[in-house]
């Protein structure tokens, strides 16, 4: 008799298979929500670094370094002649090229009309 005791108790444990699947779901939604959050926050400083506290030299020195880099010139490729130059630079010659563009736009369209 002790064994049909044990037999109908077991079923009534996982009765209700909807409730046990929710969980399940639920549990694994959030142990992959934390997961996901742990992961996040160590790529994405959650402060800037402070002045005079550890690695504003370093930040200050790459922060150096990239300013240096993006206003002088330079190979990224000596092989393929490919050269670097500053952004002011860049910026200026772009410009010029254009304005070059439209006054000899200009100048082809008043010749047409002069003809």
């Amino acid at each position: 008799m002790a064994k049909k005791q044990r037999q109908d108790k077991a079923p009534e444990v996982f009765s209700n298979k909807a409730e046990v699947l929710r969980g399940a779901i639920l549990s694994t939604i959030t142990f992959i929500a934390l997961a996901l959050g742990l992961i996040l926050i160590g790529k994405f400083p959650i402060t800037p670094p402070v002045e005079g506290g550890f690695g504003f030299a370093e930040w200050e020195e790459v922060q150096a370094e990239d300013a240096a880099w993006l206003s002088n010139y330079g190979w990224v490729d000596e092989d393929e002649g490919i050269v670097r130059m500053s952004i002011r630079d860049t910026m200026r010659l772009i410009t010029d090229e254009a304005l070059l563009e439209a006054r000899s736009e200009e100048e082809a369209d008043e010749e047409a009309d002069e003809e």
